[in-house]
């Protein structure tokens, strides 16, 4: 169960607006790029394109994008956001 949850913690980048240059997105404010995966099984805001457009709906961002399938690059990208967004959010 600890290695399961580590998965899915890991799964998950955002780019808060700090100084890390190496993320995707830079330092673009209300940015995430939410790619939980376990084994080939998209979990989350990249599970869908309707649950990707949620999470993005619930964050109120302009740019809603999923790119790639899960393990490899299966991602739900956002940016524009009036709120931080939160990979690990409950969707509604």
């Amino acid at each position: 169960m600890v290695s399961v949850l580590s998965l899915l913690l890991l799964g998950c980048g955002s780019d808060d607006g700090g100084s890390n240059n190496g993320g995707a997105g830079g330092s673009n404010d209300g940015f995430a790029s939410c790619s939980i995966c376990v084994g080939s099984t998209p979990i989350g805001p990249n599970e869908s394109e309707e649950t990707c457009a949620a999470f993005g709906a619930l964050f109120g961002c302009e740019s809603i994008e999923l790119q790639g399938e899960c393990p490899d690059q299966g991602a739900c990208i956002v940016s524009g956001c009036s709120s931080a967004p939160d990979c690990t959010a409950e969707l509604p």
